[in-house]
């Protein structure tokens, strides 16, 4: 894989998530990847969560 799509992959949280679950059904380990998936969704939601709340009052 060329350096910089693995960069890329490194910091993609799909690809945690994905290493996560396959971690989960081969046995492999899942810690590091889990807890890099969670703390993605929480950054996600702590960015875009009131974004949406706030669109969303504006525009009722």
């Amino acid at each position: 894989m060329p350096g910089w799509l693995q960069a890329w992959v490194d910091v993609n949280p799909v690809s945690h998530a994905v290493d996560a679950c396959r971690g989960l059904l081969v046995g492999g380990p899942v810690a590091d990847d889990a807890i890099a998936s969670l703390l993605w969704s929480a950054g996600f939601l702590l960015v875009f969560m009131p974004l949406a709340v706030h669109v969303y009052r504006r525009r009722s």
